[in-house]
């Protein structure tokens, strides 16, 4: 039998204020720039924002 996989979303994941406030702060401290920009994508599609 076949492992299967499903593809990993971290925004199915950010399901509370603690979690997104703990991505962001990692996002932010890293200084780049990217990864905040994905970070905040990420946020907003867990939030039900945009798809």
């Amino acid at each position: 039998m076949a492992l299967e996989l499903k593809p990993f979303d971290v925004a199915d994941y950010l399901t509370d204020d603690v979690t997104v406030a703990e991505y962001l702060r990692l996002a932010l401290e890293s200084g780049d720039s990217q990864e905040i920009a994905t970070a905040l994508s990420d946020v907003t599609r867990a939030r039900g924002v945009i798809d």
